[in-house]
């Protein structure tokens, strides 16, 4: 087991969250329960629906937001500048697949999914799952194992500090 910095560990935790809810979406979109529409009204797919949207706005608008602004900008500065720009890349096409996804979810928490609200939603969930997975990976490979190299301990801590500041403000 890997030990991480405070930061790391904050960061290493949401990536754990989000991996669960994308392989949630994964499982049942594909395969068997992939034929039937998600039910808003059963309770287990409700809540797999708001979680999707407390997720998008927790992963978009804190997570991402805190990289772009404060962290990438800082290991970009320590040498890995061609590694936070792929990232942001990522994010760049990540965002507006969730935004996507979020509005198809609300939708179809006011009045179920039809025909081609679900297919769009399969579609949607798919392609945010495969890009999200992928890109965590290159995160946790990338920066969270590698933040020991980027930052001296008192300097971890104090992201680790502004990040808790950023997550609840």
């Amino acid at each position: 087991m890997t030990d991480f910095t405070p930061l790391g560990r904050m960061l290493h935790e949401e990536h754990i969250r989000t991996l669960a809810l994308m392989n949630a979406l994964d499982t049942r979109t594909t395969g068997g329960p992939g034929k039937r529409p998600i039910d808003p009204a059963d309770t287990d797919d409700r809540q797999l629906l708001e979680e999707t949207v407390a997720a998008i706005d927790e992963e978009v608008n804190r997570h991402f937001g805190f990289e772009e602004a404060v962290l990438f900008p800082l290991i970009a500065d320590r040498g890995a500048g061609d590694m936070t720009r792929l990232l942001a890349q990522e994010h760049a096409a990540i965002t507006p697949l969730g935004r996507r996804l979020s509005e198809v979810v609300v939708k179809a928490l006011e009045s179920g999914f039809d025909g081609p609200g679900w297919s769009e939603f399969r579609e949607v969930a798919q392609e945010l799952v495969d890009r999200v997975t992928f890109h965590l990976q290159k995160e946790e490979m990338g920066i969270i194992q590698r933040l020991p190299l980027f930052f001296a301990p008192a300097t971890d801590r104090r992201l680790a500090d502004q990040y808790a500041e950023h997550r609840t403000g």
